[in-house]
């Protein structure tokens, strides 16, 4: 990224965005944009005393589901907007994730930024088995499960956002997330990793709600961040990248990981409970952005145990 962009940030506040501007607070000079500016419907809570003493930094506060009416020409921008709490199932949910993504393409036809990230998720076509509905099926449609109106609301933006971006000039990279592990995840206690260490550390035991078979795959919260952010210079006008680890982990050995090092036992409620495979192919994305994964899953954990702790006592 060059010194002289002005990087816009939208969903700051989450997970994603709290570990993207971690990341870029370490970043040399000449690898960080001249001006951040992030947008969230709350007030941005995220304290960047290190970063603002670097760069200049703009916070805007609007309803992301309403026009959005800044103008900040000639920027890159990477859209993180979402509800990523125990209600991101929901049809209220996923009907603003699309009016957000509505509002993202008018935005960029009006300013025409050089580059547009946005992050959708693996669970487009990651999770085995999982029937996929139609992208044009409307919300009205009586889901299957629960997570039908989230695929769809993700489906149908990227839709949306390939058939205007790139004609426009505009390079357009959708970033399909998968699952991740980090500091930052231990805020979100609907996740399998800040779930488990919770149980662990305020129960003394790991508690399991599923079938122990089913597979995830945990991308470290730094890399995640390193490969949007490189993301943005990808040299096509349209790119589709899994940002997630390959490496297939069994629910039941995190949890014994997390029960080994905090010293408890794994229980097991409803083992016979439906389970799926979330793993991501990440080979393009690797060869496409020059990277690889070097942190291993395990540490991670380990990483996030001893943080817990620590707020714990």
């Amino acid at each position: 990224m060059n010194r002289s962009d002005t990087l816009v940030i939208t969903g700051s506040n989450g997970f994603v965005g709290q570990s993207l501007i971690q990341y870029i607070d370490k970043l040399t000079p000449d690898l960080a944009p001249k001006k951040i500016v992030t947008i969230n419907r709350n007030r941005n809570v995220i304290e960047h005393s290190s970063l603002k003493s670097k760069i200049e930094f703009e916070d805007i506060q609007i309803d992301l589901c309403k026009p959005w009416d800044f103008e900040i020409a000639n920027a890159r921008v990477i859209n993180l907007a979402a509800d990523g709490s125990e209600n991101s199932y929901t049809d209220m949910a996923s009907e603003r994730f699309f009016m957000i993504s509505e509002n993202l393409s008018n935005w960029a036809i009006r300013n025409k930024p050089k580059s547009v990230f946005h992050a959708s998720s693996g669970a487009c076509y990651g999770i085995v088995p999982l029937k996929i509905p139609s992208i044009d099926e409307p919300f009205s449609t009586k889901p299957i499960s629960k997570k039908d109106s989230f695929i769809r609301a993700r489906l149908q933006s990227e839709k949306l956002l390939q058939n205007v971006l790139p004609d426009r000039d505009i390079k357009l990279v959708i970033g399909r997330l998968f699952s991740f592990v980090g500091p930052n995840l231990l805020q979100k206690k609907q996740y399998a990793i800040s779930s488990l260490i919770d149980s662990a550390i305020t129960s003394k035991k790991v508690v399991v709600n599923g079938n122990p078979a089913t597979v995830r795959s945990f991308l470290h919260e730094v890399e995640m961040s390193s490969w949007i952010y490189k993301a943005l210079n990808i040299d096509v006008q349209s790119s589709l990248l899994s940002i997630g680890s390959a490496i297939g982990v069994r629910i039941s050995e995190l949890a014994e990981l997390i029960a080994v090092v905090t010293g408890t036992h794994v229980e097991y409620v409803n083992p016979t409970a439906f389970g799926d495979i979330y793993v991501a192919d990440n080979s393009s994305t690797l060869e496409r952005l020059g990277v690889s994964e070097t942190k291993n899953w395990q540490d991670g954990v380990m990483e996030c145990i001893e943080i817990a702790k620590g707020l714990k006592n």
